[in-house]
């Protein structure tokens, strides 16, 4: 996980470097998660604010509309079969 936010703020540090100017990250969907999951990491870098298109932000989250269609459903077994069978 770090390793995705050490990539991140490489980003910013050089977006920094070759543009002058306001700096925002956008993330979508499962991306806005991962930037949330950004803000809480101590390292990060400063930015002028975040754009969160579509998120997607677990389902512990409690942003689901009562008449959302899933996006998707997870069959357990395959992964269980996978994991077994390498």
């Amino acid at each position: 996980v770090t390793d995705v936010w050490q990539d991140i703020s490489q980003f910013v540090d050089t977006v920094k470097q070759q543009h002058k100017g306001a700096v925002y990250l956008c993330g979508h969907s499962s991306g806005a998660g991962l930037l949330l999951n950004y803000l809480s990491w101590p390292k990060k870098r400063e930015v002028d604010g975040y754009f969160f298109i579509a998120p997607e932000f677990g389902y512990q989250s409690d942003t689901a509309r009562p008449d959302q269609i899933p996006f998707a459903t997870v069959q357990v077994w395959k992964f269980v079969l996978s994991a077994m069978t390498k």
